[in-house]
């Protein structure tokens, strides 16, 4: 087996037909199978399609299970990239609108103080959670010694929260 790490990658000793087969096995997606694979090769060339057997054999030779993680974590660890971005983003634009309301606040009465506080914690939360940090917090008010904790969210696509439901 080569010592090639790229999960995409033909193997040196993978023919072309079984590098074929196993591209296709990856592209079935989170429902595939060898038996599916063999039958919809056998649907695509007829008698000359490997059989079931063949294809294990392949699979097991070529690794192509461990090669699927593989291909599946680091599309995964894009989507959280990608995510991580978004919610960095939203972090900044919300803690920009807070700031910018509490101006207005000032100068023009148009928002409460405690609404642009309220933006501002979540812009800070968002900030917390695109760094990797945990947003639950404990703070313990001087007068009255209660712990206050603050609660994780979900953010939807559309900017709007929903409380974690954990």
């Amino acid at each position: 087996m080569s010592t090639t790490t790229d999960p995409w990658k033909r193997r040196s000793d993978e023919s072309s037909k079984t590098y074929n087969a196993f591209v296709a096995y990856v592209h079935m997606g989170a429902d595939r199978s060898l038996a599916k694979l063999a039958a919809d090769l056998r649907q695509t060339y007829g008698e000359k399609a490997p059989r079931l057997r063949a294809l294990e054999l392949s699979s097991a030779k070529h690794h192509w299970v461990e090669r699927v993680a593989q291909i599946e974590a680091a599309e995964a660890a894009k989507v959280r990239k990608a995510d991580i971005e978004r919610l960095r983003l939203l972090a900044i634009k919300q803690q920009r609108m807070a700031t910018e309301a509490l101006d207005a606040a000032e100068r023009e009465k148009r928002i409460t103080v405690a609404a642009a506080i309220k933006l501002l914690d979540q812009g800070v939360r968002h900030q917390l959670l695109a760094n990797g940090s945990s947003t639950e917090r404990t703070a313990v008010d001087d007068d009255h010694q209660v712990e206050v904790r603050v609660q994780s969210v979900h953010v939807n696509p559309d900017g709007s929260e929903r409380p974690d439901p954990s």
